[in-house]
């Protein structure tokens, strides 16, 4: 569990890369919130214990809110991984 207590957000988690790095994380014991703007892919996703946040990152606004929305799900964030 070398991630153990991380708090980590990851962008694009619905599919791929982002997908693949939300489950690995989990594996290795960090909070994550998966972060996509398809809200039917990570619904399908459902990595165990991951909170989902839909947002497109083109918006700002939508950025700003999902990253403070992830921050205050996971107690706080230790990074951020930006597929």
């Amino acid at each position: 569990m070398r991630l153990a207590g991380r708090r980590v957000l990851v962008t694009g988690a619905a599919s791929g890369i982002g997908l693949a790095i939300a489950r690995l994380f989990r594996r290795e014991g960090a909070a994550v919130a998966m972060l996509d703007r398809d809200e039917v892919g990570l619904a399908k996703a459902q990595v165990d214990g991951a909170a989902t946040l839909v947002c497109d990152v083109a918006d700002e606004r939508q950025v700003r809110a999902a990253v403070a929305r992830g921050a205050t799900t996971l107690g706080g964030l230790d990074g951020v991984v930006n597929t």
